[in-house]
């Protein structure tokens, strides 16, 4: 199995969790948040960078407590705050987790890194920027007026340009900021309003949800062209078994289709996710989101969805079936064998980014906020493997004359095993101390090497 950009020591000071309610999953934190000037509460999927780096944006904390823009590589080193916004750029989030995201970002074709934020002293209906993957280079590219303002999403598109999307509109500018443009204003009575999701499909349009608005007020589905022509309610949200409320983008599956989740409603009215044609046609409930816990909450997705290797879909919950946590959970694409794959005690997770894939293996990568459960304070950057391998052959490398052992960072709770032979016997080791990865020290002849997976 390739492992390249993987290696990381095998001492995680972070519990690891194992669980396998539908295919066998492997959770492992990569690094828990802290105090200020830390980042606090990440509440946004990862960006995965061209470099393999991980970027992501959080709702408080920073230098200034404003929020900040941070930076961690997939096997957990190399965190760093790359920016700290201030209180005007951002008006960084009450006390605990925000119910819905701050700040986004996302990295464009020229390397550099674009978000919005929705509001800020300094800029009240919000604002546009950039900084370089370094951290150097932050500039505030558009500020927003109150009629056009609130912006709470932001894409690339095919043509280079940045397009975005909130409460009062949806918009196009250039990434040097110039040659901003309304393409379309919301209409709630009809069209919907707070557009918290946008998208570019294949044909070239823009689709988006809008959260509340349209004939019911419960929100809508809806088209347009990049230059603003075109505009089309694909499906208004009934407040009913449909669901209603979506707070995220929709993603497009690998049969074309549109796929996204509600906050609200479906038949045990806890949010939905749903599938409908690129012309609107088709609309389903492919999983009506369930039961509430012991304490009373219920299961209710809190971000979009995520096609993985395997075409399952994954997607996160702000409270789950077991407990007052966040869970993660798969569907297929026909809607069936909807199922929690993991949940945690308190915690709210913010969305997926899809890593590599392997050999049958693949991982996604997630931040989540709250309390307890993976961390319990500030949140938490994780990486999930689904379907891990049974077993690893690691890399392995010479310190002296004792032999070093490297693996993949999602595999720090494997056990590492010896043989003289590759038929075995193997036997579990423990004697080794940590350096990056593992260097044997009790010298025995074991010319082979493997992890396996923990049962």
């Amino acid at each position: 199995m390739k492992v390249r950009n993987f290696f990381i020591a095998v001492v995680c000071s972070i519990p690891t969790a194992v669980f396998a309610q539908a295919q066998p999953v492997l959770i492992t934190p990569l690094r828990a948040f802290t105090n200020p000037p830390d980042a606090i509460w990440p509440a946004r999927a990862l960006v995965a960078g061209a470099d393999g780096a991980l970027y992501g944006t959080a709702t408080t904390g920073g230098a200034s407590m404003g929020g900040a823009i941070f930076k961690i590589n997939r096997d957990g080193s190399g965190y760093s705050v790359l920016h700290s916004f201030s209180t005007g750029d951002n008006k960084p989030a009450a006390a605990g987790p925000p119910q819905f995201p701050g700040p986004s970002l996302i990295q464009g074709r020229d390397g550099a890194l674009y978000g919005i934020t929705p509001n800020g002293t300094n800029y009240p209906s919000g604002m546009v920027f950039t900084i370089k993957t370094d951290g150097s280079g932050y500039a505030v590219l558009h500020g927003f007026s109150s009629g056009d303002g609130g912006p709470l999403d932001l894409i690339q598109g095919a043509d280079g340009a940045l397009y975005g999307a909130g409460v009062n509109a949806v918009f196009k500018l250039d990434t040097t900021g110039s040659n901003y443009t309304v393409l379309h204003t919301f209409n709630s009575g009809t069209d919907g309003s707070s557009c918290y999701g946008l998208f570019q499909a294949s044909d070239g349009s823009l689709y988006g949800t809008a959260n509340l608005g349209g004939s019911a007020g419960r929100g809508t589905v809806f088209k347009l062209g990049t230059d603003g022509s075109g505009f089309t309610v694909l499906h208004e949200f009934s407040g009913g078994s449909d669901g209603y409320e979506p707070y995220s983008r929709l993603i497009q599956g690998s049969d074309g289709a549109l796929y996204g989740t509600t906050f609200y409603g479906g038949t045990n009215r806890f949010g939905t996710v749903f599938k409908l044609n690129l012309d609107g046609g088709n609309y389903q409930v492919l999983c009506s989101l369930a039961i509430t816990n012991s304490s009373g909450m219920p299961e209710q997705p809190c971000s979009g969805l995520v096609q993985s290797f395997d075409n399952l879909l994954y997607g996160t919950t702000a409270a789950s079936t077991t407990s007052p946590g966040g869970a993660i959970y798969e569907i297929r694409m026909d809607g069936t064998g909807c199922q929690t794959v993991a949940t945690f005690n308190g915690d709210t997770f913010a969305g997926l980014t899809r890593g590599p894939a392997s050999g049958g293996s693949g991982v996604l990568y997630g931040v989540s906020y709250g309390t307890g459960g993976i961390n319990d304070t500030y949140g938490t950057v994780f990486a999930l493997l689904i379907n891990p391998p049974v077993s690893i052959t690691p890399s392995v490398g010479q310190s002296g004359n004792q032999p070093v052992v490297f693996w993949p960072a999602w595999a720090v709770n494997y056990q590492l095993q010896t043989a003289t032979n590759p038929a075995g016997p193997w036997v579990t080791t423990s004697n080794y101390i940590p350096v990056a990865g593992a260097q044997l020290t009790n010298g025995q002849p074991a010319g082979f090497y493997r992890l396996v997976f923990p049962q």
